[in-house]
């Protein structure tokens, strides 16, 4: 577990990774790209894109941790 500002998070960028499964369809299968194919099948708008990750709550990795939706 991390602790971020005080909240306990289960980092999820290695889920699903146990050393065997690194091919770009092991990836798929666990639901890599989904959101990118969403995007693109929809035709989502650039404008719901960026509202979507605002929304996400998604941070940069820098230290400041700024919100990837303002960048």
């Amino acid at each position: 577990m991390t602790s971020l500002h005080d909240r306990h998070i289960k980092p999820l960028i290695l889920a699903g990774l146990d050393g065997k499964n690194w091919h770009l369809e092991d990836y798929v299968k666990r639901g890599g790209y989904k959101q990118l194919r969403r995007i693109l099948e929809e035709k989502v708008t650039p404008e719901q894109v960026i509202a979507d990750v605002k929304a996400s709550g998604l941070r940069g990795r820098g230290g400041a941790g700024f919100p990837t939706g303002l960048k």
